[in-house]
């Protein structure tokens, strides 16, 4: 883990895209399998994200989903981490990172107006 926000990517000017795959890449780089994850929240915290447990049980969903939003010149723009445990030990399996923007009369997705 760092010591500096994490990189959400240009969301002001870049294109969807590439702001999803240069958040991938930060919080795949950040917190690699082993880490624990009150540790991996902490940080996350740090960089404004607010986390929480997910409650759904069908399929193999996340045990910790993490999200910022950020609102600016009409559009929300939203991050979101999702944390597995897979083994239930308190330690990061694996991540998935996630990323959508919504502007106007959108429909919403992660979290955006709609």
């Amino acid at each position: 883990m760092g010591t500096t926000a994490i990189d959400l990517g240009d969301w002001r000017r870049g294109s969807d895209a590439a702001v999803l795959s240069r958040f991938s890449r930060s919080v795949e780089r950040r917190y690699g399998a082993g880490l624990s994850l009150t540790q991996v929240q902490a940080d996350m915290r740090s960089s404004a994200f607010t986390c929480a447990p997910v409650r759904e049980r069908r399929g193999d969903p996340p045990d910790v989903a993490c999200r910022k939003i950020e609102r600016a010149a009409g559009c929300t723009y939203t991050w979101q981490v999702h944390l597995f445990d897979d083994a239930g030990q308190g330690r990061i399996a694996r991540t998935r990172a996630l990323y959508d923007k919504q502007c106007a009369a959108d429909d919403g997705l992660l979290g955006g107006p709609g």
